[in-house]
């Protein structure tokens, strides 16, 4: 949490509508920095989960944040910061740019399926055996239960840690944009003065 506190100050001072304020190569190409965490617009839209493609949106950018794989490690990088891992799929998705990207997560079953037409036959297939193995799992009664209940459990926990830092990202962005880093101090006190709202999310950060 510190260090993702760290790296928003760093790179906006919590604005999450702030573009770049210097004339570099990106600003010459044409692709200025820009955001809570400054992604430059061709790198957003590669990291961007479907649904959150506004790179003006805290909220959007922290979910591109987390869909690199190395987020962690890229994150405490010394000056700049860029994505350096694999995108994740744990979720499932679309996607139709030749990447790289991390699947079976957790060593967790998962079926890709070539959308392509001249491929159509086998899409047919892998579909079918996916319609298959859902049902052959569902039939499972309630075994899957306490499984999948602790994995909403997670997945809610992980959309209230984002809704807290875009929370963190708005109201600090309300603040004079003629500053752009917010000291050590004051850093503190606004994670203090969010404590309640905090609390009431049952977050439980180290």
């Amino acid at each position: 949490m510190q260090a993702i506190m760290a790296r928003i100050n760093k790179e906006s001072g919590g604005r999450q509508n702030i573009k770049q304020q210097i004339y570099d190569i990106n600003t010459a190409n044409g692709n200025p920095a820009q955001g809570l965490l400054q992604y430059i617009p061709p790198t957003f839209r590669s990291w961007a989960v479907s649904g959150h493609t506004n790179i003006l949106s805290g909220y959007d950018q922290l979910m591109a944040m987390f869909n690199d794989s190395n987020w962690a490690s890229d994150i405490r990088m010394p000056g700049g910061w860029g994505p350096t891992g694999h995108r994740r799929l744990e979720n499932g998705g679309l996607t139709t740019k030749h990447q790289m990207v991390e699947i079976s997560e957790n060593n967790q079953p998962e079926i890709t399926i070539p959308m392509a037409k001249v491929k159509g036959s086998r899409g047919y297939e892998l579909l079918g055996q996916a319609v298959t193995m859902f049902a052959a799992r569902d039939q499972m009664g309630m075994s899957n239960v306490s499984s999948d209940a602790a994995v909403n459990a997670l997945n809610n926990k992980f959309d209230k840690m984002l809704n807290y830092l875009s929370s963190i990202a708005e109201n600090t962005g309300k603040e004079s944009v003629s500053r752009t880093y917010v000291d050590r101090n004051e850093l503190w006190q606004k994670q203090s003065s969010d404590k309640q709202l905090f609390e009431r999310q049952n977050l439980n950060f180290t």
